[in-house]
C-alpha cells in the first residue's frame, strides 16, 4: 500500500502514485479503479482522487465511460501501434531540430557506447545496446529546441513505459542484436549531420520494432 508524502501537494502526489502504479502494471491493464477504493488504499478523500483519473482519461491511461466505473487503458495491439506511431513523428521532429545542436563530443559519446555494446554482443549479452539506445533518445530530447515537442514525448514515454514492462519480462535479446545495426546508421547520420538520414533510420528502427513485437508478443 503506497502513501502519500506530506511535503508535495496532494493533488499532484496523488496522481503521480497512480499514474506509476498504472506504468509499474500494478494496476494492470482494463483493471477497474473506483475513487472510493484507491482513496482507502492511499488514505485520502475521494477529491484528489477523482481529479487525478480525470487528468490519467486525459493522458490516455485510464478510459472513461458515462456511468461507468473508469478502467486502466487495454494494452492491445492497437494501444501498441498508436503509441508507436505517436512515438515515430515526435522522435523524428526532435531528431531534425537537435541533429544541429548536438556537439560532437557527446556523438562521440554515443559511439563509444555502441563500441561496447559491440563487444558485449560477441559475449553473447546484448543488454549494453539498450544502454545506448536510451542515450540516444536521450541526447535527443536534450538538444531539441522545443519545449512543448519534450513535454509531449514526455506524456508519451508513460504509455512506452507501460509496454516495456511487458516487453522486458520477456527475452529481447533477439531484437538488441538488431537494433544494434540500426543504431550504427543512426551514428553516421549524427556524424555527418544528416537530418534525413536520421529519420529516415529512426522510422526504420521504430517500423521494424513494432514488427518484431507483434511476432514475438502475444497481445
Amino acid at each position: 500500500m503506497q502513501e502519500v508524502e506530506r511535503n508535495i501537494p496532494l493533488g499532484e502526489r496523488v496522481y503521480d502514485i497512480i499514474k506509476k502504479m498504472i506504468t509499474d502494471g500494478e494496476l494492470p491493464p482494463n483493471q477497474v479503479v473506483p475513487e472510493s477504493v484507491l482513496a482507502k488504499q492511499l488514505g485520502v478523500s475521494r477529491s484528489p482522487v477523482k481529479a487525478a483519473l480525470t487528468r490519467l482519461q486525459e493522458d490516455g491511461l485510464v478510459v472513461g465511460e458515462a456511468w461507468k466505473v473508469p478502467y486502466v487503458a487495454p494494452l492491445d495491439a492497437k494501444y501498441v501501434s498508436n503509441a508507436y506511431q505517436v512515438r515515430k513523428a515526435l522522435d523524428s521532429q526532435c531528431a531534425i531540430q537537435a541533429i544541429g545542436n548536438i556537439p560532437a563530443a557527446r556523438i562521440e559519446e554515443f559511439g563509444v557506447l555502441l563500441d561496447k555494446a559491440q563487444q558485449s554482443l560477441d559475449t553473447n549479452d546484448p543488454s549494453p545496446v539498450r544502454d545506448a539506445f536510451f542515450f540516444l533518445q536521450s541526447m535527443l530530447r536534450e538538444y531539441c529546441d522545443n519545449d512543448l515537442l519534450r513535454s509531449m514525448q514526455g506524456k508519451l514515454n508513460d504509455h512506452l513505459t507501460r509496454i516495456r514492462k511487458v516487453i522486458h519480462s520477456t527475452n529481447d535479446g533477439e531484437w538488441l542484436k538488431i537494433e544494434y545495426w540500426m543504431l550504427k546508421d543512426q551514428l553516421e547520420a549524427l556524424r555527418s549531420r544528416d537530418s534525413a538520414r536520421l529519420v529516415a533510420a529512426l522510422n526504420n528502427q521504430h517500423d521494424q520494432f513494432v514488427r518484431w513485437l507483434f511476432k514475438n508478443w502475444s497481445l
